[in-house]
């Protein structure tokens, strides 16, 4: 389809609302307009204003709502059902989204990935696998290439590999050939409007799919096993306790959420065409990703662990299940509406010797741990990373590992998990010196 006739807005002007941008410059769209909260100087719109697209910014930018375009292109960070998006649809604009775009425009062969953690690891390692397997692959979605920037030539790739978000998921209308579900909890309540929203998000990766397609289930996960009694595709299931046929001991990464990830991407590949043997080798390539259970150095046996990327509970639980020796955990940030219960079970039983707790959800993390008998030293009131990570180093012996797995998103403190692991990193680096 081509939208030359159209007037376009674009709610966003992160990498998703610039990606769009540039597609519907390319497309020669009759209008495009960009809406964003922040102020104009914030944002890189000059090379854009010089081509004609223009921006409406500021607190009051959505004050003149919506109705007079033919299409809103929503970006991941706008809930789908703000009352400006909802108000124009009821007077016939179309809402649509990047990574409807990409669906509807593109031939490319799709293998979709989704979960409340791992899938970003899952996709990795699936990449790795198919190329040792002998395959084109093009990884876009969260990670990798926006995607609208190589919806022209994504068709001559073996398999792209779309990495999406339940914030991408919640109006698509199109499924892929292969999905990968790694598992559902809990998560982003401050965006969807209850848990039912978010789930039901999830299940548009694999609600439209034919007989003839496959979805990859987690075995160990309830809400999926529940999804797959009716799943349109083939359900083809993976399970971290299952691993006969292939030698877990290869795998760089520690943990058994790694496990059950590249198992997923295993049996991805193996749903793409590729031999389980060269899947497992490239599989096994993956080294881990920044921000991920990564090592940022040691200073007298003391270990500095960068698990910024842990912004659910599940996720931290899983970092603090990793890693086997004594503990003094960094953790908190914003709030998305999620409970700490669990996730104070488990420090408790972690060989946690000291917590730090920052941003606003410090208070309900310190009530949750404390409700949950956590008898060690509670920090709270040090916003400064620098200042966390000399105070955990003070608190630490050797063979300890200071551990950043903040079970909570950034927002507030920081940007975004890359920023926060980035200003923890910096400040291990000052203190290694």
């Amino acid at each position: 389809m081509h939208y030359s006739k159209y007037k376009i807005a674009i709610l966003g002007f992160g990498v998703e609302g610039q990606d769009a941008a540039r597609y519907f410059l390319g497309q020669q769209s009759k209008k495009i307009v960009v809406f964003d909260r922040s102020g104009q100087g914030m944002l890189p719109t000059q090379e854009y204003e010089e081509k004609g697209v223009e921006f409406v910014c500021g607190e009051d930018y959505l004050a003149s709502g919506l109705q007079d375009f033919d299409y809103i292109v929503r970006s991941p960070g706008f809930y789908r059902y703000i009352p400006e998006i909802v108000e124009a649809e009821k007077m016939g604009v179309k809402v649509t989204s990047n990574t409807q775009l990409f669906f509807e425009e593109s031939e490319a062969n799709i293998i979709g990935i989704t979960g409340t953690k791992g899938k970003g690891t899952t996709a990795r390692m699936l990449e790795l696998g198919l190329k040792e397997a002998g395959k084109s692959v093009l990884l876009l979605g969260n990670i990798g290439t926006p995607m609208l920037d190589r919806i022209e030539d994504a068709d001559s790739f073996d398999w792209v590999i779309l990495e999406l978000s339940s914030f991408q998921l919640i109006d698509l209308k199109i499924s892929p050939p292969i999905a990968v579900v790694t598992n559902i909890t809990v998560d982003h309540l401050n965006w969807h409007k209850d848990q039912k929203e978010y789930v039901a998000a999830k299940e548009n990766l694999w609600k439209y799919q034919k007989p003839k397609d496959t979805v990859i289930f987690n075995k160990n996960d309830q809400t999926s096993v529940g999804f797959s009694k009716t799943a349109h595709g083939k359900v083809v299931w993976f399970s971290g306790g299952d691993t006969s046929g292939v030698d877990a001991q290869k795998l760089k990464v520690p943990g058994q959420h790694n496990i059950e990830n590249a198992l997923a991407a295993l049996q991805a590949g193996i749903a793409a065409g590729g031999e389980k043997e060269k899947l497992w080798e490239g599989i096994c390539k993956f080294e881990g990703a920044e921000h991920r259970q990564e090592l940022v150095g040691e200073i007298g046996r003391v270990s500095f662990v960068n698990d910024s990327a842990a912004t659910t509970p599940e996720s931290a639980i899983a970092a603090l299940n990793t890693f086997k020796q004594p503990k003094i955990l960094i953790a908190g940030g914003s709030l998305k509406g999620v409970p700490f219960e669990n996730f104070a079970q488990a420090v408790v039983s972690s060989n946690v010797k000291a917590v730090f707790v920052l941003g606003e959800s410090a208070n309900i993390i310190k009530y949750e741990l404390e409700k949950a008998g956590f008898k060690k030293e509670i920090v709270t009131g040090i916003e400064n990373m620098e200042n966390l990570v000399s105070q955990a180093m003070d608190k630490a012996n050797s063979g300890d590992v200071i551990l950043l797995a903040p079970a909570c998103a950034s927002f507030g403190l920081f940007k975004n998990y890359q920023d926060r692991g980035n200003a923890f990193k910096a400040a291990v680096r000052r203190v290694m010196r």
